[in-house]
């Protein structure tokens, strides 16, 4: 196997608030997408704080909890981390996306929004597209934090919809957003951050995440350094077209070769 990824600012942002790790432990390979929240403060250390206590949680072999109970030691890790700090907890408003891949299974969570792309050994594609009505993801931060929890179930439109290739389904925010699969079937997952619905041209609409998924995840060669090669490479592209996306991007990408 192989793992890469990259991320990169958006155009209307000051800072990279996404960030993408990938990795290995034992059999164990992964993968970590988190896209922190562009309202909160310093949300760029804590995406990072919560993928460095996915990877953590992973390396410990503790891959193997339920999804609830996997997804609140991660954000009290982080939690601890930033506490040690003493970083107001909101720096941890931030997506999760975590891909584990072993020789028992392909385990996929998502908490918050994004997308997740894998491609079978025959070569069809499965895209998973997770998007909130209210355009504001609920946080793993807050399962730690009422007030925020409170205020998000009062304020926000709760509705999520879970599109698997072309079929919409309409969940909530109480519902795990989890996927099993048989890990020999597969060829590549890839996870990527909300930022793949932000790409447009001027005075054009925004373009659909259907088109933007082939330019990010279909790689002519899986040695190395992949996932880099092909953003760089569609960076040019985007450059030579006068695309650009507004939103941070992030692409973390495991192949079976």
């Amino acid at each position: 196997m192989n793992v890469d990824s990259y991320f990169k600012i958006g155009h209307t942002h000051s800072c990279c608030e996404d960030y993408a790790l990938v990795g290995s432990y034992a059999d164990v390979v992964y993968a970590i997408v988190s896209d922190g929240c562009s309202s909160s403060s310093f949300v760029d250390f804590g995406a990072r704080l919560i993928s460095f206590s996915a990877k953590l949680s992973v390396d410990a072999g503790l891959f193997s909890l339920g999804y609830f109970e996997l997804g609140d030691l991660i954000i009290k890790q982080a939690s601890r981390a930033a506490q040690v700090l003493f970083l107001h907890p909101d720096i941890l408003n931030a997506t999760l996306l975590l891909a584990i891949w072993d020789s028992k299974q392909l385990r996929i969570c998502v908490w918050g929004d994004g997308a997740v792309v894998l491609r079978h050994n025959n070569g069809k594609e499965l895209i998973i597209h997770v998007n909130y009505q209210s355009g504001a993801p609920y946080y793993l931060s807050y399962r730690l934090n009422h007030r925020n929890k409170e205020e998000y179930h009062k304020n926000a439109n709760v509705p999520v919809f879970l599109t698997i290739n072309d079929t919409v389904k309409e969940t909530t925010i109480d519902e795990k957003v989890e996927f099993i699969y048989l890990p020999d079937e597969w060829s590549q997952v890839s996870l990527l951050s909300d930022g793949i619905n932000t790409f447009s041209q001027p005075g054009q609409d925004i373009m659909s995440y259907k088109e933007i998924i082939p330019e990010l995840t279909n790689y002519k060669n899986t040695a190395g350094v992949f996932v880099q090669r092909r953003m760089k490479f569609f960076e040019k592209k985007c450059l030579a077209e006068q695309i650009i996306h507004d939103d941070d991007i992030a692409v973390a990408t495991i192949v079976n070769q």
